[in-house]
């Protein structure tokens, strides 16, 4: 059971050559996370390592104002991995009377990978914002693209 931050791009960045203070981007190898196979539709995947305070957040923005260009997107996923059943158990059909819980369990596993839904949130580069950032920091099974236009607006 953990919370995830991945970055996902059409575009390969240098993570060697990316220094920040208060975060890390490491190159994801996704098919990790099978639960999420439906939702990645990028070639590259980063998983970030960031706290949440305020010079992770103006250090995270540089480095998306300096790596996405005109016209390009990243998505960023904040994912809940696995195990904690409380998250989603609500939303499943009721079962009565099982005794094998670990029938229970793949049962959950099963609707929880078929049933995910995302909320999906739109922004320009340069309206990322510490409200966008806190939402990955404490909100699970978001996604936000970012987008670089010349305007400040959203999409």
């Amino acid at each position: 059971m953990s919370h995830i931050i991945l970055i996902c791009s059409d575009k390969e960045f240098n993570v060697s050559k990316l220094n920040f203070d208060n975060f890390n981007i490491e190159i994801c190898d996704y098919s990790l996370y099978c639960e999420f196979e439906n939702i990645i539709n990028k070639k590259y995947v980063y998983e970030v390592y960031i706290d949440y305070n305020k010079n992770s957040f103006y250090e995270f923005k540089k480095f998306i104002s300096e790596n996405i260009y005109k016209n390009e997107q990243i998505d960023i996923l904040s994912l809940w991995l696995g195990g904690d059943y409380s998250k989603h158990i609500v939303s499943m059909p009721k079962f009565k009377n099982i005794k094998d819980y670990g029938f229970v369990e793949e049962e959950i596993d099963y609707y929880y990978e078929n049933n995910y839904k995302l909320k999906y949130y739109y922004v320009n580069a340069e309206c990322f914002d510490i409200n966008h950032f806190y939402d990955l920091m404490h909100k699970y099974g978001i996604s936000i693209t970012i987008k670089k236009y010349n305007k400040k607006t959203l999409i």
